[in-house]
Order: structure tokens, then sequence, then C-alpha cells
């Protein structure tokens, strides 16, 4: 694709160069730069990319975006103003804008995503569609998937991975939209059909600088709604809920503590499921979900909600739950033929741990013992007081991962 369809009605400062030059890839990322490629300098969380322009433009780069004042005037350089929402801006022109062609679907909060993710998509699939997914476990798109790099990955990924799911002819893309990706305007110019909000606790604050802009981050979701048309699915029980107040938007609520939209009547919990009655806008609806914990039940009705949003009848969204399989991580039963039950959970977040423990100790009458890696922020927190549900702690060392990974430069 040529340069000038990349960047036609791009807001530029300053442009040097020609613009008829063929355009092989987009990168930010210097190491990743090949003949023939864009490089986007895009300020990242350890590292900024203009101090790479030099090696980009080594590596065979023809055109060079950025924003700061110094640059390489031997090849087509162009000034804007933000080069992160530029490189989402030309991402979607140089993969030919798929998101137009496909029904978007957001989900944000702190806990919850990836469940509710993979439960939306199976619903979808009861109905006979099909939905690429796009989380923190993998990127899917029928039978095919890869594991994930970050659960909303930066703007090139997400409209090559766009571009897949529709030439797989599949109408719905389901993406987990977490705050990094929001802030840094990874998901810019994205109009979703559909958002959906878990809930809120602390998380992230080793790249967030408090919860405020943590919660304004996550809520940018829901402005970038595709039109009146759209609609979102929230959770009533968390009070941040109530912040989501977009003129003439159709919200669906939700709820495990109160009655609303969407709300359990009764419901029994084992290590073998989730028997559940809800009261939802179609009827009553039986549900038995091969998900364990309390937790659980807050991410079905999240699904449910999003079933009849999409205007999904009671029986397939009930098809879809039933159909979900234990998902890797998330309350995950290890069955190897021992004699007592193992559980295995991604609680990144103390709120996360205390659910946890909790199913743990709801769903048997026996001890427990809580493994818990003590490389995290959050170790920190919650061992400061005994969690307690569990009746013994066991911190396990283990080797810190960052959780807002550079992928700039280095």
């Amino acid at each position: 694709m040529k340069l000038k369809e990349i960047i036609k009605d791009l807001a530029i400062l300053e442009k040097h160069g020609s613009e008829d030059v063929e355009i092989k890839n987009i990168r930010y990322n210097s190491k990743n730069v090949q003949k023939g490629d864009i490089f986007v300098a895009i300020k990242g969380t350890l590292s900024d990319g203009h101090n790479y322009i030099e090696d980009a433009v080594k590596k065979g780069a023809s055109v060079v975006i950025y924003q700061n004042n110094s640059i390489h005037h031997d090849i087509t350089n162009i000034k804007v103003n933000d080069s992160r929402k530029t490189l989402a801006q030309i991402s979607d022109r140089f993969f030919n804008s798929p998101s137009k062609d496909l029904k978007l679907i957001g989900i944000t909060g702190t806990n919850g995503k990836t469940t509710v993710s993979y439960l939306i998509k199976n619903i979808i699939e009861a109905s006979g569609s099909n939905a690429g997914l796009m989380g923190t476990i993998l990127y899917k798109i029928g039978d095919e998937s890869v594991d994930a790099s970050l659960t909303t990955p930066e703007s090139p990924e997400i409209h090559s991975f766009l571009n897949k799911v529709k030439n797989k002819n599949a109408e719905y893309v389901v993406l987990e939209v977490s705050s990094h990706a929001l802030k840094q305007n990874r998901t810019y110019g994205l109009k979703f059909d559909l958002a959906v909000f878990t809930n809120i606790s602390r998380d992230h604050l080793d790249y967030h600088p408090n919860m405020e802009d943590y919660i304004e981050s996550k809520l940018k979701l829901f402005n970038q709604l595709n039109n009146k048309y759209s609609k979102a699915v929230i959770n009533s029980d968390d009070p941040v809920s109530e912040r989501i107040a977009i003129k003439d938007l159709k919200i669906i609520k939700y709820a495990a503590k109160k009655n609303t939209d969407i709300s359990p009547m009764e419901y029994r919990l084992s290590f073998k499921g989730i028997w559940l009655k809800v009261n939802t806008p179609l009827g009553i609806m039986e549900i038995n979900s091969k998900l364990i914990g309390y937790f659980n039940i807050y991410n079905i009705l999240a699904a449910i909600g999003a079933g009849i949003s999409l205007n999904l009848d009671k029986n397939t969204i009930k098809e879809g739950i039933e159909k979900t399989e234990q998902i890797s991580g998330r309350a995950e039963k290890l069955e190897v033929a021992q004699k007592f039950n193992v559980i295995i959970d991604y609680s990144h977040t103390p709120d996360s741990v205390f659910n946890i423990i909790s199913t743990v100790t709801i769903a048997e009458e026996y001890d427990s013992v809580l493994i818990l890696g003590k490389g995290h922020e959050n170790y920190q927190i919650i061992g400061k007081d005994k969690i307690p549900f569990s009746d013994k702690e066991i911190a396990v060392d283990f080797l810190k991962k960052s959780h807002t990974p550079d992928f700039n430069q280095g």
C-alpha cells in the first residue's frame, strides 16, 4: 500500500519527503523494522521510541512518524501531534479498516474479563455466528489460536487480528480491553457495539498514579461506543457503575446483591459447578454451569446481559453458557487422580485472592491451604493480615514479571 493512501486525511504538522512510497508494514519497535516499513516513534512506559529512530532508519525504514522535534531527514518523515493516536489511525488504514465490517464487543473491569469473554464468545457461536476472541490468555479465530502477548496489544496487532477475523467471515470480535490500552490509545478509533463493565478493585497501581486514574482509564471504553444503537452491560453492585451515564445509551444492569434487570433468584455452589435460577428481561432462566465459585455468578450474569443486548433468545444464551468449559487459570480444577481438590487461579489482585479462597471454603468443609506467590506487589498487601478463609498460607517465591512490558524498543 502507498504511503499517500495510509496518511490520507491525517492531521500532519510537518512532512518532508515523498508520499509515493510503498509500505510493507508498520512498526513501533525498532528491533522489528525491515526494509520498506513505517517506523512510528512512540513514548513507552520504560523508554522512548524517539531514541531509536536512527536504529530504525539503519534497518531500512522508509518512513518515520514522530511527535518530538529531532528527526532524521534523509527519508520521508512526518511530524504529528500524538504518535500513539496516529499509530492507531494508520494501522486501521493499512489493514483496510476491518472493524467497520465487524461487531465489536469490549469488556473492561478489574476481574472477570477473561471468563466473560469466553462466555460471550460461546453464546454467539451457539447462535450460529462466528466470533474472534482477543484477551489475556490467547487470540482466537475459529480453531486457530496464538498465545497472547498482552491482554490488549498495540494497535497494529489489533487491526491485523481484526482483518484476519474479517477474512474468516466472522461477524463478531470479543475483546478484553485493559486500562493500559485505553490510557495509551491502543484502541483509538475503534467503535464498539457493546461494552461490558465487570467491577473495579485495586490493580495496576505500578502503572496508574492512583485509583482515580485507573478508573477513568477503564471508563474510556464507554466513550468509544459506536452510535445511539450501541449498548452497555454493567455490574450495578459496583458503585463505579453509577459513573457510566451516557445520553441515550441503552444499559442493561446486572447484580447479585439486589434486584435489577438481571439478578439471581436462587443458586447452588459446588466443586462440580453452579446451578443458577436467574430473573431476566426474557423471563426466568435456569443454568447449570461448569464454572465454580460465587464470583462466577457475576460473570454469568454479565454474559446473559450481553446475549440479551445482542438480541439472542434465552435458549441460545443458556446453551452458550452451559457449554463453556473450565478456563485456564480461572478457578481451574486440576484433576490428576489426587484425593484432594486443587484449584488454580490467576488471582492477581487482593480482591481476587479473597474470592478464590472463599470459593474453596464455601464449597468444601475441609481444611484449605493457600499457596501464594510473593513476587507480586499484592503479596505485600494480602500478607499484612491473615486471610480469614484459609487454614494455612504458604508463600512461594517466583520470578516477578512486569505487568507493563515495553514493546517499543530496547
